[in-house]
């Protein structure tokens, strides 16, 4: 099955904010464009196409509001627009909200929000076709699209990190055999992941919040007192 990558347009003149913002994106397989000016955005948005937009209030050359307009506008471009500054008045919010914007969110933010915000309105403009089953990995009320890197358990979606996603899909397809944690480090760097096994067991208790949050059992994720961790049937 070919999966559709986004294409995301960052507007943002912060460029330390920008870089890590599009490292985080593109961990979670987004493609990303930048632009640090209203000028270089217009260029950008004219040169190619995207699903979605996230953009500063505050730009060097021009506001935010006045760029979403003339994008819309000039360009006659509806692309769903999200907001992303450090201005918090409800004016501005408000005012963004009012004219277009699909979102409103206020720095600073925890990444696993604005994922899932990021996720909501791509779901809502792009709509998936329904998946069949067999794409799925399941594990009791749980199930996790690869495909998607979502996870529900029954009909609640989980929203986990990229790195609580790629534990929890190794707990699944290994669910019939204690995992330890020297394993689970060795999946995730051969995914890229550069982290120690001391966060292994920090990642877990990130998941079990999680699962519990949605209804899951606490004690889905089992730990094996010397070997490793398990899924609890």
């Amino acid at each position: 099955m070919r999966v559709r990558v986004f294409q995301i347009a960052l507007i943002e003149d912060d460029l330390a904010f920008a870089s890590a913002l599009q490292e985080l994106l593109e961990m979670e397989n987004y493609q990303v464009f930048h632009a640090a000016t209203g000028a270089q955005a217009y260029a950008l948005l004219q040169s190619r196409s995207f699903d979605l937009i996230i953009s500063d209030m505050n730009l060097p050359d021009i506001q935010g509001i006045h760029l979403m307009k003339f994008i819309q506008t000039q360009l006659l471009n509806q692309t769903p627009y999200l907001f992303l500054s450090a201005k918090n008045e409800e004016l501005d919010i408000v005012l963004g909200l009012e004219l277009g914007a699909e979102d409103y969110i206020t720095k600073p933010v925890q990444a696993p929000v604005l994922l899932a915000r990021i996720r909501k309105i791509l779901q809502r403009y792009y709509p998936l076709s329904p998946q069949p089953e067999h794409l799925g990995l399941s594990f009791r009320a749980l199930n996790l699209i690869p495909e998607t890197r979502q996870v529900f358990w029954q009909e609640n979606e989980i929203v986990l990190s990229c790195f609580e996603f790629d534990l929890l899909e190794y707990l699944i397809r290994h669910s019939h055999q204690i995992c330890s944690r020297g394993q689970m480090l060795m999946q995730l760097r051969e995914a890229g992941t550069q982290i120690s096994i001391r966060n292994i067991d920090s990642y877990i208790m990130m998941l079990r919040k999680k699962l519990k949050a949605a209804g899951a059992d606490v004690d889905l994720i089992e730990t094996v007192r010397g070997l490793g961790y398990r899924l609890k049937n």
